[in-house]
């Protein structure tokens, strides 16, 4: 059960980066046409 918990919270860490690096990209790309 321990294992389990501890690899949802890996897949929320992974998901949070991915996430913010999409964030960014549309930021960059945003400030880059603007």
């Amino acid at each position: 059960m321990n294992n389990s918990k501890q690899k949802t919270s890996n897949l929320k860490v992974v998901i949070e980066l991915i996430f913010r690096s999409i964030l960014g990209l549309i930021a960059y790309i945003q400030n880059w046409l603007g």
